[in-house]
């Protein structure tokens, strides 16, 4: 983080490396699906990829119109889930992910990638937590990953 103080004024900039996003004055930071522009937005977007290009070990990032996401390759399954934590905003693409639940690198809170919903230690669902924000996945004519927008 840089600091600078002109005539009174003060101004940051960020430079998020996880993400590789740099967040200046007047930027809007967009990861997590958090603070949405009212605007009208895509009821869906193309990413470009393609299966083959997901790795079952590490979630794919991916910079939407919604926010940062993240994909997993759950089996035959590609999971789509908001790439940063609702607890405190955590790197959550960069957690350990297993059985179709992915875990905070920062406070351990892990999150079921279907449901969005927070896990116990047992797997068993914990209610009152904000849930992931999450977007179906398809394919398109050509094989090409296609998200919808993201539910709650």
């Amino acid at each position: 983080m840089s600091a600078a103080r002109d005539g009174g004024t003060f101004t940051t900039s960020v430079f998020w490396a996880t993400a590789g996003l740099w967040h200046g004055a007047g930027a809007v930071e967009s990861h997590g699906a958090r603070g949405l522009d009212s605007r009208a937005m895509p009821a869906s977007f193309p990413t470009g990829l393609v299966r083959a290009d997901l790795d079952p070990r590490r979630p794919r990032f991916v910079e939407t119109p919604w926010g940062a996401m993240a994909l997993y390759l759950e089996g035959e399954e590609v999971l789509c889930a908001q790439a940063f934590c609702p607890h405190l905003e955590g790197p959550l693409f960069e957690g350990s992910h297993a059985g179709g639940a992915v875990t905070c690198p920062w406070h351990c809170w892990r999150y079921d990638l279907r449901s969005g919903a927070r896990l116990g230690p047992l797997g068993v669902p914990l209610p009152g937590f904000e849930k992931l924000k999450r977007c179906a996945v398809s394919t398109d004519a050509q094989g090409r990953i296609v998200l919808a927008e993201p539910t709650p």
